[in-house]
């Protein structure tokens, strides 16, 4: 049987908690440890920083310029009468490697190896062309024979016919060369008087490269 005591203290027990209770339930919480604030205006701050990082790469990534851009090359064909080589350029053609120098009216050189020399027929000359010529076959080979010269007017004519002269350092009183062998020459070639052309090269049997008259006259 419950006494009036007993009642009492029932009541002071349950008293007491309830205000435990609530003197508890107004303190705020406390922090787990790690946790972080979401404060909105730190988001705010972040996002300007985010857009310029934006803009930077943007940048970094955007279209070439011009100064990267490959150039467009122009092929052509060089050599050709629209496109002569200069005087002073190694031509390789089959088994041969020949460059021409830089033609010259030769007849004064050519009265003083041989006085007796007959001079060039009216409206002609004796040109001299310089040349060097290797021989880069397996074999042997005459230069003479195989290597063909002539010039080509504005006229649109050709001309071929060697000089009926003795030629100070003529190419065709050069014998067989071997391989690797190297010589220089002259190749003299009977043209109009005055006339303005270009100079050609070649095999017998390949086709003829064309050179202008004077060195570094390219049109390249």
């Amino acid at each position: 049987m419950r006494t009036p005591t007993m009642r009492v203290a029932g009541t002071v027990l349950v008293g007491g908690l309830l205000l435990g209770a609530s003197a508890c339930s107004s303190q705020p919480l406390a922090k787990a440890p790690g946790t972080v604030d979401a404060d909105p205006s730190s988001s705010a701050q972040a996002e300007p920083a985010s857009a310029a990082q934006t803009t930077e790469t943007q940048e970094d990534t955007g279209p070439q310029g011009p100064a990267t851009r490959p150039v467009k090359q122009v092929d052509k064909e060089v050599g050709t009468r629209a496109h002569p080589l200069p005087a002073g350029t190694e031509i390789e053609d089959s088994d041969w490697t020949v460059t021409l120098g830089e033609p010259y009216d030769g007849w004064s050189e050519i009265h003083a190896e041989d006085p007796y020399s007959e001079a060039p027929q009216e409206g002609t000359e004796y040109w001299l062309v310089p040349v060097t010529v290797t021989y880069t076959g397996s074999d042997s080979a005459e230069p003479w024979l195989d290597l063909q010269f002539g010039f080509v007017s504005e006229e649109n004519r050709s001309y071929e016919d060697w000089c009926p002269v003795i030629v100070p350092d003529d190419l065709m009183e050069v014998d067989a060369l071997y391989t690797d062998a190297t010589v220089e020459a002259n190749v003299c070639l009977q043209v109009p008087a005055d006339a303005s052309g270009l100079w050609t090269v070649g095999s017998y049997w390949g086709e003829k490269t064309f050179v202008s008259g004077q060195a570094g006259e390219s049109d390249e």
